[in-house]
């Protein structure tokens, strides 16, 4: 007989787990699925390990500048090696709290890629192959990097932002393609590791979402540190020639209007895919929109009793984001079930969610951006306060700081 839940939610990342933990504290028999280690790409694979990369970054530019503090240093040089394993073992940290907490709430786990059978019912193909039923499920299942045409990941020259934080050593030379918040984040880390950085992005502005003078200003930034940054370039006819990555660089704000391009690695960062693609949701009739599932406004998708929440259900595809979602959904779904907790459901607010890429200078914006004011009819005024003229960047020894 198949195993039965009031929740099954299937993945545990940040959405997830969340969810999971949010539904056993109301009372819910929960099952928790997931194939990989608990806290999904951003603890794991993302904004964890990224983060602690990007600080020993920050910390060897310190040492650099040592001498500027009143502190004699030989030359720092980065222990490579040492510094992803730091990056590993934080992340590693990270995941066995989520597993403790999961523990401790009494939710029971699977390890699996979920598939469902009917909408009532899951099996585990690629583990146990049992049958799971559930009067409710969460879909929770992430997202995954989207490739170049006719350039498949092979972790060693070709890299997504998984593998480009397990590297076994310090590129001479680096194409990242995408400049949104991973591309620039790694353009950062490698650049200070000693890596000759090109970034790459068609649109044109590194940071497309962000504000143009915001962009502009860490642009200028990049530059100075030695970073080769194009915009309004885009990248054709990749290949792999004698270990490198050969490609063909367009746009107008090159030289010419071509130019061939190689570098030793090459880091793709031009979006996300749902991980939607193996689950038979269209088959259970579940709608998808771009592989997206649809949901309404409490994260209910088509088929009644079936929720999804974080970056399996559309932008913004933040990890923080998807904790509320899950924390949401599962109100809305105790509030369907009868309400047993006089829960009064509120909707996130998705205009005051903050955003932060913390390349050095760091970037982060909340509430409405002038970008963001452009696409409502809303009358606004936008002033620009640089900061370095007032007292506080200087002891810091932080170049400049734009306020807008």
């Amino acid at each position: 007989m198949p195993e039965s839940y009031d929740l099954t939610v299937i993945g545990a990342g940040p959405g997830g787990y969340v969810a999971a933990i949010r539904a056993a504290q109301l009372g819910m028999n929960v099952c928790i699925i997931e194939k990989d280690k608990p806290g999904g790409i951003c603890l794991n694979w993302g904004c964890i390990p990224t983060k602690a990369l990007l600080e020993s970054a920050h910390l060897l530019e310190k040492l650099h500048s040592a001498k500027e503090y009143g502190i004699n240093l030989s030359d720092p040089k980065p222990d490579f090696a040492a510094i992803i394993r730091r990056s590993r073992n934080v992340a590693e940290g990270m995941a066995s709290g989520v597993e403790f907490l999961l523990n401790k709430n009494k939710i029971t786990r699977k390890k699996g890629t979920a598939v469902f059978k009917d909408p009532n019912t899951i099996w585990l193909p690629d583990s146990s192959k049992e049958e799971i039923t559930s009067k409710y499920f969460i879909l929770a299942t992430g997202a995954r990097a989207r490739e170049l045409p006719d350039l498949p990941f092979d972790s060693h020259t070709v890299l997504s932002s998984k593998t480009a934080m397990i590297q076994d050593k310090i590129p001479e030379s680096l194409l990242i393609v995408g400049a949104g918040a991973i591309g620039v984040e790694f353009a950062d880390f490698y650049s200070t590791m000693g890596t000759k950085v090109t970034l790459v992005e068609m649109m044109d502005q590194i940071l497309p979402v962000e504000d143009k003078e915001i962009s502009t200003f860490l642009e200028k930034s990049f530059v100075k540190r030695g970073i080769r940054v194009l915009t309004g370039v885009g990248v054709s006819d990749p290949k792999i020639v004698n270990g490198k990555v050969k490609v063909l660089l367009k746009g107008k704000n090159l030289p010419e209007a071509v130019e061939s391009f190689e570098a030793e690695k090459i880091l793709v960062s031009i979006g996300l895919v749902p991980n939607t693609d193996s689950m038979h949701l269209e088959e259970i009739g579940i709608f998808l929109q771009k592989g997206f599932v649809k949901t309404d406004t409490k994260y209910k998708t088509s088929v009644p009793h079936i929720y999804a929440i974080g970056d399996c259900n559309g932008p913004p595809l933040l990890a923080h984001v998807a904790s509320m979602e899950g924390i949401k959904a599962v109100e809305a779904i105790s509030i369907h079930a009868g309400n047993p907790h006089h829960l009064s459901y509120i909707p996130i607010d998705y205009n005051a969610i903050p955003g932060c890429t913390y390349c050095h200078p760091e970037v982060a914006s909340i509430g409405f951006t002038e970008k963001k004011q452009l696409t409502w009819v809303i009358r606004s005024a936008w002033v620009n306060f640089h900061l370095l003229p007032a007292g506080e960047p200087k002891p810091w020894e932080i170049p400049e700081v734009l306020q807008k």
